[in-house]
C-alpha cells in the first residue's frame, strides 16, 4: 500500500471517527437539556410538595391544640 494510499484511508477514517464524536456529543448535549428539563419540573413538584406538607404539619398542630383546648374543659368523673 503506497503512502498516499494510507493518508487517504486515514484520512476516510479520521473525517469518520470526528462525525462519529460529533453526533454523541450532540445526543448527549440533548440528553442533557432533556435531563435539566426534568430537574426543573421535579423541583417546582418539590416546592410545591413542601409547602403542601407545611400546611397540613399547621392544620394537624391546630387539630391537635383544639383538641387538646377541648379535653381541659371536659368535666372529670
Amino acid at each position: 500500500m503506497s503512502l498516499d494510499e494510507r493518508r487517504r484511508r486515514n484520512k476516510i477514517a479520521s473525517a469518520r471517527y470526528r462525525a462519529k464524536k460529533q453526533e454523541k456529543v450532540k445526543a448527549m448535549s440533548s440528553k442533557v437539556n432533556q435531563l435539566m428539563a426534568v430537574n426543573a419540573n421535579l423541583q417546582k413538584s418539590l416546592e410545591i410538595v413542601k409547602l403542601e406538607n407545611g400546611a397540613l404539619r399547621r392544620l394537624v398542630q391546630s387539630l391537635m391544640a383544639q383538641k387538646e383546648a377541648s379535653t381541659k374543659h371536659l368535666p372529670q368523673s
